[in-house]
């Protein structure tokens, strides 16, 4: 296993930056796992609530809402 001064080196993180370095991968980690449960149970309330047969509807409305935002 790599020493920690052989990570932040390779990373780039000066002296001091660590634990806002830490506090910001972990805030970004905790969105990503908030978003991935999230999108399951939005995934499940719409072919609970429409059936898979709206999937196709559901993705053209989503592209044309997402393609303007972008």
């Amino acid at each position: 296993m790599p020493s920690v001064h052989r990570v932040r080196r390779a990373l780039r993180v000066r002296p001091g930056e660590g634990r806002t370095v830490g506090l910001v991968l972990a805030l970004m980690v905790l969105g990503w796992a908030g978003a991935a449960v999230g999108s399951t149970g939005v995934e499940s309330l719409f072919f609970a609530r429409f059936g898979p047969r709206n999937l196709p509807w559901m993705y053209m409305a989503l592209g044309a809402v997402t393609f303007p935002a972008t």
